[in-house]
């Protein structure tokens, strides 16, 4: 049903905003301090596969290789590998345990 919605939005609006993003960018113009405007829009640009891999790695699967990631959403290794990279970049991390760490002390582990 999310797939659904997801693609309608993208066919009628051209793009795809998760309803977590769409409230931070509500949200945004709320934001105080430097640090929480630049956390909401490095998390904007996530992607809905790149959100499923960051939820996976969240929920206690860090451990999990990129070929077991990759069969877990039907995708290839190196899709998997090359999406990782795009999640650091856009964060500006550089690991897992980075990302994890990241996710949490932002608030965005919810949903």
């Amino acid at each position: 049903e999310d797939m659904d919605r997801a693609l309608v939005q993208v066919m009628v609006q051209g793009s795809y905003i998760n309803e977590q993003t769409a409230r931070l960018l509500k949200e945004h113009k709320d934001l105080h301090t430097p640090e929480e405007r630049l956390c909401a829009q490095r998390w904007s640009r996530i992607t809905p596969l790149e959100l499923r891999i960051i939820r996976l790695i969240v929920l206690g699967e860090k451990e999990l290789t990129n070929l077991q990631l990759a069969r877990r959403l039907r995708r290839s290794k190196s899709t998997v590998k090359t999406h990782l990279e795009k999640i650091y970049l856009k964060l500006g991390l550089h690991s897992r345990l980075e990302l994890v760490k990241w996710v949490r002390e932002n608030g965005m582990a919810e949903g």
